[in-house]
């Protein structure tokens, strides 16, 4: 099964439900969504460097010729 899980720099992404304890142990992720509501998950020991934002400012466009 497929969840919503909050990474550890406020983005969200889906993750396998069977990987939950892994990601949570690798300090990758924050909180699950189960039912409506962000659950946090329990802190981790694992220090991470925090990965840097991109600008608002971007933007993505795909061009594509037949």
């Amino acid at each position: 099964m497929v969840v919503l899980v909050r990474c550890c720099d406020d983005t969200c992404s889906l993750a396998l439900k069977s990987r939950l304890d892994k990601l949570t142990n690798a300090g990758l992720i924050s909180a699950v969504l189960h039912d409506g509501v962000w659950v946090k998950t329990g802190h981790s020991t694992v220090k991470r460097d925090p990965v840097p934002r991109r600008p608002k400012n971007r933007v993505t466009a795909l061009v594509t010729s037949f």
